[in-house]
């Protein structure tokens, strides 16, 4: 499916804008329809509500973050570092040009990281799904070669979605025989990258970056009050929740 028809559904679909749409087809509903116009407005206030709350975070966190920090045992019985695009900050002036956003730079910083402890060669992997004319892996690359002085070994610009992400990954480091990666990327993210790579034939060690963890403005009472930072969040578990059933159903 085009990746523009794919961002405006969700932008209707997941908060704010689906509960907004409830509230609105409610309001609209109350000159004919009172009871339904009722019920659109309850369950989009609830829906708008819950997806706003830190509370939610740590719910949909404790399903989706299933791995922790990779055993500094085990990093070096990796044969690369393999970080994946999330997405581009576009054309800031005080850079000069477009670079990482900061979740795509969280990432990097990660994978600088690891590379400092293991010395293991990096794999950026990332398409152009907007059409802009660079690649999330030249993008990538030169952020980590220019500020974090890490050389970048392999890259991918192909890949417009994780399942192209682990298919094209294979193809270029089949070359080294490598099988078995260090995969950084977001601690949400984690569990549908892993199946992806894992199918594509990668024994893989996880290295999530991002983890949720509640700072103290997150706690007690205030896990109950809504915040922007928190629906951000949700918006982002609930679309990997609903792209990991995706994947689960139809790219086998």
């Amino acid at each position: 499916m085009n990746f523009f028809v794919i961002h405006c559904l969700e932008a209707l679909v997941y908060p704010p804008g689906g509960p907004i749409l409830l509230i609105v087809a409610g309001l609209l509903a109350c000159i004919h329809w009172r009871r339904v116009a009722l019920t659109l407005i309850v369950v989009g206030v609830i829906t708008l509500y819950v997806s706003s709350i830190p509370m939610t975070n740590a719910w949909m966190a404790r399903w989706l973050q299933k791995e922790q920090a990779p055993d500094p045992a085990t990093l070096k019985t990796a044969g690369a570092i393999v970080v994946l695009a999330f997405g581009a900050y576009y054309g800031p002036s005080e850079y000069g040009g477009t670079t990482s956003n900061p979740g795509e730079m969280s990432r990097l910083r990660y994978a600088a990281f690891l590379h400092g402890k293991t010395g293991l060669p990096v794999a950026v992997i990332g398409g152009d799904r907007l059409q802009t004319g660079q690649t999330g892996a030249n993008r990538m690359a030169q952020v980590l070669m220019q500020e974090f002085k890490v050389p970048v070994r392999y890259r991918d610009g192909r890949s417009l979605h994780t399942f192209d992400n682990a298919r094209y990954t294979r193809e270029i480091l089949a070359g080294d025989g490598i099988d078995r990666i260090l995969l950084v990327t977001h601690a949400w993210h984690m569990p549908r990258s892993k199946q992806a790579f894992e199918r594509a034939g990668f024994s893989v060690i996880p290295a999530p970056t991002q983890l949720y963890t509640p700072d103290p403005l997150e706690q007690g009472f205030l896990a109950w009050i809504p915040t922007a930072k928190a629906m951000e969040r949700n918006h982002w578990y609930l679309h990997e929740t609903v792209g990991l059933l995706w994947f689960n159903l139809f790219e086998k």
